[in-house]
């Protein structure tokens, strides 16, 4: 392990860093900026190469996610490069970068979308494309190269189950005071991704409890699916039914008038985001002298990235402002 590395000294560059944030107010202003060059100019400070509007969200996208791993390396200094924590976590980017192949696969794109160049050994082989085999062969993604016959909704559920188990793996391998609350941050993370993941799968694809559960994240020593087990053992369409439930928080308290009420899955969907929001913020400022913090900041600048994401489509879209403004807000907890 890096002998440079001390927490408390990370700790307090983090905090530092948090002040610079783009979040909440400063994602939903982004939505004035009307054209995405302005928007580019905003975030970046910088006159934008010259490229179609299309073509120019996707290099603002890379750009973002570039300046975030290279904030959280410098955070963390020469320890994010050998520790096997590190790679866990810094390889998030490379399994949201395969979930948009698998899109890109699904409707058949003549050419890879660009990716963020990664600091850490890429496990596809992008060069072979349009070779599905080729392109995911190896041991992390192999399997997606398997059959003729795809589904991009349960591979993607199979791709969280994966990356979580990784990191989990390797946080358990952490010396114990790097380690730290780390356990209980992850927990409750996989936590509330379970009960979405439940509930979607219940929703689009009729599955009942026993068939959902091989759908759910597991972690070793710690129960992190119960929540979402009891969530599909209430019913969908009858409120009371929902009360006492561990995450009724995240259940939504009306319909639109003159419907009967029913469990509005994108409301928990919302809600089970900006509660996750709120524990990283809360540990944040736990276990200073552990990699909680630092875990903290990294997954916070993840909702930040892409809520500036969903901003810049937005206003590619040329969606109302109002209406980019609110998901900047749903992403990052802040307020519209």
């Amino acid at each position: 392990m890096a002998v440079s590395f001390r927490p408390e000294y990370s700790y307090a560059r983090v905090l530092g860093s948090v002040a610079r944030f783009k979040l909440g107010e400063r994602a939903s202003a982004l939505a004035k900026a009307g054209r995405v060059v302005e928007a580019w100019k905003s975030l970046f400070g910088d006159a934008p190469p010259q490229l179609p509007e299309r073509l120019l969200v996707s290099a603002a996208e890379r750009r973002l996610e570039e300046e975030a791993l290279k904030d959280f390396i410098s955070l963390a200094g020469q320890l994010s490069r050998h520790e096997e924590f590190f790679k866990a976590l810094l390889r998030k980017s490379e399994y949201g970068y395969v979930k948009r192949l698998i899109v890109a696969f699904e409707s058949g794109e003549p050419t890879p979308p660009e990716g963020a160049k990664l600091p850490i050994k890429s496990s596809l082989q992008i060069q072979a494309w349009p070779d599905r085999g080729q392109v995911f062969t190896g041991r992390r993604f192999g399997w997606l190269a398997e059959g003729d016959r795809h589904d991009s909704v349960l591979e993607k559920n199979r791709l969280d189950r994966q990356y979580y188990l990784e990191l989990a793996r390797a946080a358990s391998r952490l010396p114990a005071e790097l380690k730290g609350g780390l356990s209980r941050v992850l927990r409750r993370e996989v936590e509330l991704e379970n009960v979405v993941w439940a509930l979607r799968l219940r929703r689009y694809y009729g599955m009942g409890a026993d068939d959902i559960r091989s759908y759910l994240i597991e972690l070793r020593g710690s129960n992190a699916t119960s929540a979402a087990v009891d969530a599909l053992s209430r019913h969908p369409d009858s409120k009371s039914d929902w009360s006492g439930w561990k995450y009724e928080g995240l259940v939504n308290e009306s319909v639109k008038e003159g419907e009967d009420w029913h469990l509005d899955l994108r409301h928990v969907e919302v809600q089970a985001r900006r509660k996750i929001f709120s524990d990283l913020l809360l540990s944040m400022h736990a276990g200073t002298s552990s990699l909680v913090p630092l875990y903290a900041w990294y997954r916070i600048k993840e909702y930040e990235t892409a809520a500036i994401f969903g901003v810049l489509e937005g206003i590619h879209l040329e969606a109302p402002v109002d209406e980019i403004a609110a998901f900047a807000a749903q992403y990052t907890g802040a307020r519209a």
